[in-house]
């Protein structure tokens, strides 16, 4: 059997059809639930001034794929929150977050690989 694969999204392309498409409904939706506990720790954990930070946190899904993002228009200082400046001490709410999720989110993936 010959296989080509270019690039990325060649790649990505090529493992997709190798995973059973019950399989792919389960990961996906154990990565949403992860996404949305990492969501809700990161906005509990945020400072709140006007409330513009917390409910930038957003969750976007694709295939297989889950990202938990803080920022945009009306929060682009999120990372100077996270990190500090010069001027401003740092108040984390984001590393924090996912120190605090991510064996719970790593041990989830792996059962829900495994069982299925």
């Amino acid at each position: 059997v010959k296989v080509t694969i270019s690039g990325q999204k060649g790649l990505r392309e090529q493992l997709l059809k190798k995973i059973p498409a019950a399989v792919q409904t389960a990961i996906q939706a154990s990565l949403e639930k992860s996404a949305d506990e990492m969501a809700a720790t990161a906005r509990a954990l945020a400072p709140v001034d006007e409330g513009d930070l917390r409910s930038s946190i957003k969750i976007t899904k694709g295939d297989l794929t889950v990202r938990v993002s803080a920022g945009g228009n009306r929060a682009f200082y999120a990372r100077w929150v996270e990190y500090g400046t010069k001027f401003m001490t740092a108040r984390p709410f984001w590393w924090p977050s996912w120190r605090l999720m991510r064996r719970r989110i790593r041990s989830r993936t792996i059962r829900t690989i495994t069982k299925n």
